[in-house]
C-alpha cells in the first residue's frame, strides 16, 4: 500500500484524477490518500478497461490524469492506452505497476504513456508524478529510468545540441503525433519534418522510432 507523506498546501484548483485497477482495496487506499491532500482530487475509480472506457465516453467531466494499473481483467491496461488516446487524446496517462519489468517499461512508453510508477509510490510520489504530466512532463519510477539507462542506444545524452526546430520536433513526437500533424502544426512541409527528424536520429544515435521514443521520453522525464 501507499504510505503518506505531508503535500504543501495550494489555493489551486485540484487536479481531477480516476484511477483504473481490478485491486478495490488498492483503489480505496489510493483515494483516501490522495484526497486528504491540495493537489489532487481523485474523483472516480474502476475495476476493469471497459468501465472505465464507457465512463470516459459518456462523463461530461473528464479526468485530466488517470493512473492506470496493467494486469486488468479485461483489457490490460497496456492494451488500454490506445483505445483512450482515441476516446480522449489529451489525457494524461500514468501507469501503475507492482513490477519493474523490462517489457512493460517499454510497451507503455511506445503506447503513449506520460509516466510509469510502481505501485508501492508514497502518496507524495504520486500527487508529484500527476502533476507533473498535468503540467506536460513525462515521469518515470527511478527503478525504470535506471533500466531505460540500460537499454537506451549510446546512452540517454540530452537534446542540448539539437536545434530549436529539432527540439520542437521531438517534442512533438513524444506526444504521439503523425509527421503530417507535426507539419501541420508546424507550418512546415512533410519533407521539411522529414528532414529534421532524420537530423534527430543521427543526432541522438537511434534508428528506430521505437529507440527515440525511449531516449526522448528519458531526456525529457522529471
Amino acid at each position: 500500500m501507499i504510505s503518506r507523506r505531508q503535500e504543501p498546501k495550494s489555493t489551486r484548483k485540484k487536479i481531477n484524477v480516476w484511477i483504473v485497477d481490478d485491486d478495490p482495496r488498492y483503489r480505496t487506499a489510493v483515494s483516501d490518500e490522495l484526497n486528504q491532500t491540495s493537489t489532487v482530487r481523485l474523483s472516480k475509480s474502476f475495476g476493469n478497461s471497459q468501465s472505465f472506457l464507457e465512463a470516459l465516453r459518456t462523463d461530461g467531466k473528464r479526468p485530466t490524469v488517470v493512473l492506470l494499473d496493467i494486469r486488468l481483467p479485461d483489457i490490460n491496461g497496456l492494451d488500454a492506452i490506445p483505445h483512450i488516446k482515441q476516446v480522449c487524446p489529451s489525457l494524461k496517462i500514468i501507469i501503475l505497476t507492482a513490477f519493474d519489468n523490462d517489457a512493460y517499461v517499454f510497451k507503455a512508453v511506445n503506447e503513449g504513456a506520460d509516466g510509469f510508477l510502481l505501485k508501492h509510490s508514497s502518496a507524495g510520489e504520486m500527487v508529484k508524478a500527476i502533476a507533473s504530466v498535468a503540467a506536460g512532463y513525462k515521469v518515470m519510477d527511478p527503478k525504470a529510468q535506471a533500466k531505460f539507462e540500460r537499454i537506451a542506444p549510446n546512452g540517454l545524452g540530452s537534446t542540448g545540441h539539437l536545434t530549436v526546430r529539432e527540439k520542437e520536433v521531438s517534442k512533438l513526437v513524444l506526444q504521439g503525433l503523425t509527421l503530417p500533424q507535426i507539419a501541420q502544426q508546424m507550418c512546415l512541409s512533410l519533407n521539411t519534418i522529414q528532414s529534421h527528424l532524420k537530423s534527430i536520429h543521427t543526432k541522438l544515435h537511434v534508428h528506430k522510432r521505437s529507440e527515440l521514443l525511449i531516449k526522448l521520453f528519458s531526456i525529457h522525464s522529471v
